[in-house]
């Protein structure tokens, strides 16, 4: 009885470490000093060369994706628009006009009835006709259903004259919607690099637009302690020290892991994508913040090297 107790005590003994090392594992990584950095941003630039006429946009201003912040002289491409635009009416026009094959078939079905007719006129009385006349009548008739086949060839080309005059058209309006600089993503104007009356080249930027509803969280995990599987996709609190002694917390996941590992240190880059948010008309947390990321990273369901496919 006393060996058996003795054995069940060291049996306990045993797993109780590894029970609490399980429990340790599920406590998050933290990642004290991580640096928030921009997604996307753009040198938003004029696509087509002209004087800036218009200038709507404004340096902090948040502006929404596809909004229009700037126009570059357009008369002459909207005048373009207005030659196509009757091109390609009259080519439709065309298109629509039957009158040359309505009159084709009908010129066809008189000629065939004159051949017709000394047809039947030289069979009742034999040698009426001439043979000459009567060849001549026969021709008027094949040259009249010739022309019902030219007509409707009139009729397909004019339908690809159409369809040029529509890609022409096409082309004109494109070239118009190139004259206003519209914003590529939702962000907020931080510099402008042009200002209405000056000339602006194809490709030259005319404002800088950052994205600041989204931010990187970047920092440094200890390849000692957890590997690339451990952290991949998983979700993360940043925590940021604000103004007055205030801190915010954000949501977000590690969206990359560097494959390689820095020496000497011994720890890999990653980064984690976060929503960020408003308060009184100002985003709360900011590119050049110093925080605080702490990452959930699951190991006992989860465990290093063995990632399970999403």
């Amino acid at each position: 009885m006393t060996a058996t107790l003795f054995l069940f005590v060291a049996l306990l003994g045993i797993t109780g470490p590894d029970d609490g090392d399980d429990d340790a594992t599920r406590e998050p990584a933290v990642l004290d000093t991580c640096m928030v950095s921009v997604i996307q941003r753009a040198d938003v630039p004029a696509q087509a060369p002209g004087l800036l006429v218009s200038l709507t946009a404004r340096e902090g201003v948040q502006v929404e994706e596809g909004a229009q912040l700037a126009q570059v002289d357009d008369s002459q491409a909207e005048a373009v628009v207005t030659l196509k635009k009757a091109e390609a009416a009259r080519a439709e026009a065309e298109v629509r006009n039957d009158i040359n094959v309505r009159y084709a078939k009908a010129a066809e079905q008189v000629a065939d009835a004159d051949y017709q007719q000394v047809v039947e006129a030289n069979k009742k009385v034999p040698g009426a006709i001439q043979a000459t006349e009567l060849r001549l009548k026969y021709l008027e008739w094949q040259r009249a259903a010739l022309q019902i086949e030219q007509a409707q060839f009139d009729v397909t080309l004019a339908k690809k004259t159409l369809e040029a005059r529509t890609a022409e058209l096409t082309a004109a309006e494109i070239d118009v919607a190139r004259r206003k600089v519209t914003a590529p993503f939702g962000g907020v104007i931080v510099e402008l690099h042009k200002q209405p009356g000056e000339w602006a080249n194809a490709g030259e930027p005319i404002l800088h637009l950052v994205r600041l509803d989204k931010l990187r969280v970047e920092g440094f995990v200890d390849a000692a302690k957890l590997g690339p599987a451990d952290v991949d996709g998983k979700p993360v609190l940043v925590e940021v020290r604000l103004e007055r002694d205030r801190t915010a917390s954000f949501e977000g996941r590690i969206v990359f892991v560097d494959p390689f590992v820095q020496q000497p240190g011994g720890t890999y880059k990653v980064w984690a994508e976060v929503e960020n948010r408003r308060e009184n008309g100002h985003f709360v947390l900011r590119p050049g913040h110093k925080v605080k990321m702490k990452i959930t990273t699951d190991a006992e369901t989860q465990p290093a090297g063995d990632k399970t496919a999403p």
